[in-house]
């Protein structure tokens, strides 16, 4: 279970920055924090030779990195092919490196605006109904398998399904099609697994054409019969003016969405779930609704799902992180999971606080790319936790959560639980 982390920070005898950051990718059950605590302290901005990258772990600097844009640039296709040479031989790096968060103004500014219109904080409220549907009907479900099996896997019952039947009905992805474009997201986040090798990259290739293969006929389809559907109104736009949307950038619009948006919510709501066990004595928090986003902002804090930034920067110019000299045309990765337990931004970092005045953790970036569905998966989670509260009072693990790799994603493979009201 999530337990308070109160270690001191530690390194590992006679290891190094690289042996402490790929000892972390390789274990799913392995606590992150007391490294990011080491590293905050003794190395918070250090050259790793294995991610080829200057990492940097403190809240500060992250949000320097974050905010700089002319300094910090994204990785777009001019640099592609200097830093990362396996860009040319795998189309699914290309995709995911040059989509909105590969972008840099004036590209990014074009591609935004096309979307972020919908997601407007009055268009996501408007959403709200279809969230507690689909989650009503998730809880359904697992309520009558926990009475027939007396447990249920959340993770793979709700969790996951939750934020897929939302981005789907956001899209315009027919439900009936979901495990099979379901299945292709984790073949497709490879891309952003630093320790992915030449295999998983080849199967986030096939996994992405599979997925272009799909989309085609979807966006075919709603060329001759147009709907209220996002996917709709992105065709619309390419169609009426090529210059604005090309085929290429449509395509990887919806690759980006639909991976980004399917991952992270799932990931945060389990969280929340051993959040919840972990620390009973906060649950109040989730029964009003002016409350419940005061505990999932600190959720999102305090157990980050995407520890490392995808989003991938490069120094345009000689510059400074953390008084460190950096050149230009380097990279830089930023551990978010570390930045979002700084003590120097969050006192007493490593306790879960829901009372955190204006906690801002980073969890969705910030600047000009910070995420368009962070409202979105925000009412998800807050909507699905509030839910399970109200259900499930006497909710409890039925066996020991599993996790899987701790980066880029802290994700769970099971999560079983039970409940005496079942």
């Amino acid at each position: 279970m999530t337990a308070e982390r109160t270690e001191q920070p530690r390194q590992p005898a006679g290891a190094s920055v690289d042996e402490m950051l790929f000892g972390l990718m390789m274990r799913g059950d392995i606590d992150p924090y007391p490294v990011y605590a080491w590293l905050r302290e003794n190395a918070p901005v250090a050259w790793s030779g294995g991610f080829n990258a200057y990492v940097v772990s403190g809240y500060a600097d992250c949000d320097q990195v974050l905010r700089d844009h002319e300094v910090f640039r994204a990785i777009d296709e001019e640099m592609l092919a200097a830093l990362f040479p396996q860009a040319a031989q795998h189309e699914a790096y290309r995709i995911f490196q040059t989509s909105l968060v590969g972008h840099n103004p004036p590209g990014h500014t074009r591609l935004r605006r096309l979307v972020s219109r919908e997601f407007t904080p009055r268009r996501i409220n408007g959403m709200r109904p279809e969230i507690e549907r689909v989650c009503a009907r998730l809880l359904d479900r697992a309520q009558e398998r926990m009475r027939a099996e007396g447990s249920v896997d959340l993770h793979r019952e709700v969790s996951v399904p939750l934020p897929m039947h939302v981005l789907a009905r956001l899209l315009g992805i027919p439900e009936a099609d979901l495990p099979h474009v379901s299945a292709l997201v984790p073949r497709m986040l490879h891309v952003v697994d630093p320790a992915a090798g030449e295999e998983q990259f080849t199967d986030a290739d096939a996994a992405f054409a599979e997925f272009g293969d799909y989309l085609d006929v979807l966006v075919a389809q709603r060329r001759r019969e147009p709907r209220s559907d996002l996917l709709s109104g992105l065709v619309s736009v390419h169609d009426e003016d090529g210059d604005r949307l090309s085929g290429d950038e449509l395509r990887t619009m919806v690759f980006t969405l639909w991976a980004a948006g399917f991952e992270t919510p799932a990931i945060a709501a389990d969280n929340g779930v051993a959040t919840l066990l972990a620390h009973p004595e906060h649950a109040h928090w989730l029964d009003a609704e002016e409350t419940a986003g005061a505990f999932v902002d600190e959720l999102l804090r305090w157990e980050t799902p995407g520890p490392v930034a995808a989003a991938r920067r490069y120094t345009a110019v000689d510059t400074r992180i953390g008084g460190v000299a950096v050149p230009a045309g380097r990279e830089v990765r930023l551990l978010i999971g570390s930045a979002n337990r700084d003590p120097r931004r969050f006192p007493d970092s490593d306790r879960f606080d829901p009372a955190r005045a204006a906690a801002n953790p980073l969890m969705f970036g910030a600047g000009i790319h910070y995420c368009l569905g962070a409202g979105l998966a925000r009412l998800e989670i807050t909507v699905l936790l509030r839910e399970l509260r109200r259900r499930f009072p006497g909710l409890r693990a039925a066996a020991e959560p599993v996790r899987r790799r701790s980066i880029p994603l802290r994700e769970f493979s099971s999560f079983i639980v039970t409940a005496d009201n079942r």
